[in-house]
């Protein structure tokens, strides 16, 4: 799971298979197709796919989860 790095906001999948996964009171990441983007449903903070995989790398690393 990747958290927004502008707010901290967990990003969760709203595919049709996730959304029912989705905790109560979470609203799930916002995608933007026609951009190739996700946004975060809190803050608005956009970033391609790849950017969002750099940041969740990132994230993992500092929680010593990936190499």
């Amino acid at each position: 799971m990747v958290n927004c790095p502008k707010c901290d906001y967990p990003q969760y999948c709203g595919c049709p298979a996730c959304l029912p996964r989705l905790p109560e009171g979470y609203k799930p990441e916002i995608r933007n197709p026609n951009e190739g983007t996700l946004s975060c449903a809190n803050c608005g903070y956009t970033q391609t796919y790849d950017g969002w995989l750099m940041i969740e790398e990132e994230q993992l690393k500092k929680q010593g989860k990936a190499w």
